[in-house]
């Protein structure tokens, strides 16, 4: 919790996160149930983004297969949430393990209503630096697991009468970042298999709607201490671990990073019977990073 304080506070406002929490939680009291009857996947729901929307899911009534490579990750979060909440170990780029995630919503709580492909892998190198097995690597998760949930999901929505499908892209798949090519363009190439995927199920008359969701900084421990680890190119080019979240937190006109669970509740919203109207749509939810420069917007001092 250290790791995400530091990244959200503002320097003089210390109790900043803790107020925006119980925000966030009287605000959920005021809508409840708002997925109650529904059914669905999320993959990557080990941490951040993932394991929020599985919780908010919950929390709104619905039923919820929990998948990511790591296991152990979503079978403890399973537990803790109960029965509404089933865990799949999946890797996302494994047509099989697609079919038998689908298979299993359907068998255990009656069919499939919602799918949020979330799973995702980035790193950073020059482009070229990057091998071809890198750039496949990123591919692999980020795009071909969006296109193997969606191609076996929307039958089975088809049979349940109705189906929303969530893409979780990025602020990346919108404008360029050093040391990002393979990223930014699995997650642009997420945005235009959105808007496709959404016109054909019009265009033939399936009850299934596809909308994307581009996060911009999100307060997670995967971006404090893992992204160091994983991304070293990226953490060198912006001054090293601290460097890099200051580097954001100044590019970032609200001046913090958003919470796992402010993601979460645009999910939810695109999940639910409210946005009913709403197919083929991109939701960005950055702060204000991706509208536009402000006059402090600079690199860290040397570079």
């Amino acid at each position: 919790m250290a790791h995400i304080i530091n990244l959200v506070a503002e320097n003089d406002k210390p109790f900043f996160l803790a107020a925006l929490i119980a925000k966030q939680k009287r605000r959920d009291s005021f809508m409840s149930n708002r997925l109650n009857g529904k059914i669905a996947i999320v993959t990557g729901a080990g941490s951040g983004i993932g394991e929020a929307t599985v919780r908010a899911f919950a929390a709104q009534g619905a039923k919820v297969i929990a998948t990511d490579i790591n296991g152990d990750a979503v079978a403890a979060l399973a537990a803790e949430l109960g029965d509404a909440v089933h865990a799949m170990a999946h890797d996302s780029a494994n047509e099989a393990q697609w079919q038998a995630v689908i298979a299993e919503a359907v068998s255990r709580f009656g069919g499939l209503h919602i799918l949020v492909n979330n799973a995702g892998i980035g790193h950073g190198s020059r482009l070229t630096e990057t091998s071809l097995d890198e750039w496949r690597g990123v591919m692999a998760v980020n795009l071909d697991g969006v296109f193997l949930g969606t191609k076996h999901a929307i039958p089975e929505m088809v049979k349940s009468g109705n189906g929303s499908i969530i893409n979780i892209s990025s602020v990346d798949s919108k404008m360029g970042a050093p040391l990002r090519v393979p990223y930014c363009a699995s997650k642009g190439g997420v945005e235009s298999f959105t808007k496709a995927a959404a016109m054909e199920c019009c265009e033939f008359g399936e009850p299934v709607r596809v909308n994307s969701v581009h996060p911009g900084p999100v307060a997670t421990n995967i971006f404090a201490t893992a992204l160091p680890k994983v991304d070293p190119a990226m953490v060198a080019l912006l001054g090293g671990g601290e460097g890099l979240a200051a580097y954001y937190l100044r590019n970032t006109p609200q001046t913090r990073f958003a919470l796992p669970s402010e993601i979460a509740h645009s999910i939810v919203y695109l999940a639910s019977d409210e946005s009913a109207f709403v197919t083929g749509t991109s939701i960005v939810i950055d702060g204000g990073f991706s509208a536009g420069k402000l006059m402090n917007q600079r690199m860290p001092e040397g570079m």
